[in-house]
């Protein structure tokens, strides 16, 4: 039952999401909707810049409006563009922190999801189901193993509107997130390396695969 009551809900993400997002005079949606300011500096690929974000969710059943308020949460965040080859599509991905007025990382649980500081929006360009990622990372769950928790999102950037995008949590080592063992730099001895790393594997195109990046620890 709980299997059919998840697959039920999948197929009414689909539905809402099969909506072309290059509509035009966005003003309101049943998703969420996050809204995020640079001051018109455009994000780059390489560091991070500083940014505004807003959210809107007026909850179940309930309309969001672009014109409402952010009842959700406000605040700062450091963004940049993300990806290999999907940074080059039209419409972006985007990593982002959230940080307080000093810059340091704050902690926050955006849209039920646990509370953290890094997060990211798929622009899913090529899956216009907006459904690949989402479903894969819930098959996880329902293993009982840890994956990236997610939520259908409308994305407006400096006041013009992007489309659906998923804000997804960004794969991290920490007690809300992936749970693997912690390692600090002065633990060499054979039993204390044994464990507690993260791996990136990617690439682009035909090479996927080809390209590993060392994520935790990083001692650098």
């Amino acid at each position: 039952i709980r299997y059919m009551q998840s697959i039920t809900r999948i197929i009414v993400v689909i539905a809402l999401c099969l909506v072309t997002p290059e509509i035009s005079g966005f003003e309101s949606s049943d998703l969420p909707i996050v809204s995020i300011k640079t001051g018109y500096t455009e994000i780059a690929r390489d560091f991070r810049i500083s940014a505004k974000i807003g959210v809107i969710c007026n909850g179940p059943g309930k309309r969001n409006w672009v014109s409402d308020e952010f009842n959700h949460f406000y605040g700062n965040i450091e963004i940049r563009t993300r990806g290999n080859s999907t940074a080059g599509w039209p419409k972006k991905p985007y990593d982002f922190k959230i940080v307080d007025d000093q810059g340091e990382d704050l902690h926050v649980p955006l849209l039920g999801m646990a509370a953290h500081e890094d997060w990211i929006l798929l622009a899913s360009y090529l899956d216009h189901t907006f459904i690949r990622t989402p479903l894969a990372k819930h098959m996880s769950m329902l293993t009982g193993r840890w994956a990236s928790d997610s939520r259908m999102v409308e994305v407006v950037l400096n006041g013009e509107y992007q489309g659906i995008y998923i804000l997804i949590e960004k794969i991290a080592r920490s007690n809300r997130r992936l749970g693997v063992d912690r390692l600090l730099p002065d633990q060499i001895s054979d039993e204390e390396i044994t464990g507690g790393y993260i791996y990136e594997v990617s690439g682009n195109k035909g090479n996927f695969g080809e390209t590993r990046h060392l994520r935790y620890p990083n001692f650098s």
